[in-house]
């Protein structure tokens, strides 16, 4: 089930999204089965739509407002006749999925997927913007949403909505971006952020780093520094466990900085949330900027 669109009449919102109250609590995120990859082949980015390990929905190709790659000669469109929906599999294969995702590999139920070929060596990026959506929510989903999200116990959580029957209404956008390397080139690195309304820009060259490393990054929300804002980071599942790792949440700085200590070699995945109270929108109470970045750690 795709993000629903943001319907702008009252009745036709609750309507339309009453019965999708968790869904704005699903990261979407882009990954590989191999984060080198090599030019001139063409690799599968599986769309994850839910948590990290997996995907809640199937997202359409009509979801994607950006579907971008960039590399050290600059930045292009990804074909979108490459966009598939994985095949319902039959009960054999759903175990299969789980016993790939055990062993450390994706897991592709509910997911999507398109095809890149990039062509030079050297670091890379892929990413992927989503249009607005909305939902609905009453003051108890709203606060379980807040804590998936980060954001319980700031100010944002202070909403001052008591009244269980009411209706908290909210727009949100989601952006994804994902790291890798082409002929395991590290160079050139270049610290130039896609574009996205929100966005994490790593300050230094992640593929140069070592276990026990920091990685320095900036968020970003339309092109600013973004100060003050909680940050989760998480690890992909260790193979051969169902244990999730733990989460750890960080707050950016005055300009938008955090730094995350690197402290084992695996896939890492960060995320934000940035929620506004909307004071002039007669549909909308609040208004949220989502992105996610993956990369890995050799």
């Amino acid at each position: 089930m795709p993000p629903r669109r943001p319907c702008f009449g009252l009745a036709a919102l609750l309507v339309g999204l009453l019965g999708a109250l968790s869904a704005t609590a699903h990261d979407t995120f882009l990954r590989l089965d191999d984060y080198t990859l090599t030019s001139g082949t063409t690799a599968e980015v599986v769309v994850f739509h839910g948590v990290f390990d997996q995907s809640y929905y199937r997202l359409e190709l009509t979801d994607a407002t950006r579907l971008d790659l960039a590399g050290p000669s600059g930045r292009y469109e990804v074909a979108r006749d490459t966009w598939t929906l994985t095949t319902w599999g039959r009960r054999p294969w759903r175990y299969w999925q789980r016993a790939m995702a055990w062993l450390g590999r994706i897991d592709r139920r509910f997911t999507a997927s398109f095809r890149i070929t990039p062509r030079e060596p050297g670091p890379h990026a892929v990413g992927m913007v989503l249009p607005f959506a909305g939902a609905a929510m009453d003051p108890a989903t709203f606060e379980t949403y807040l804590h998936e999200i980060g954001l319980d116990g700031e100010p944002i959580a202070d909403h001052g909505l008591t009244d269980p029957d009411t209706i908290i209404r909210e727009r949100y956008r989601k952006s994804a971006k994902t790291l890798f390397l082409v002929d395991g080139a590290t160079e050139p690195w270049s610290a130039v952020p896609l574009g996205h309304p929100a966005e994490f820009l790593p300050l230094a060259n992640p593929h140069r780093l070592a276990p026990g490393d920091t990685l320095p990054l900036r968020l970003l929300l339309h092109g600013r520094p973004l100060p003050d804002q909680p940050v989760i980071v998480s690890r992909q599942k260790a193979a051969f466990t169902n244990a999730v790792p733990r989460r750890v949440r960080l707050r950016s700085d005055a300009e938008g900085r955090i730094e995350v200590t690197l402290d084992r070699p695996g896939v890492w995945w960060l995320s934000f949330t940035h929620l506004e109270r909307l004071t002039d929108d007669p549909d909308f109470q609040y208004a949220s900027e989502w992105a996610t970045l993956v990369f890995e750690l050799r």
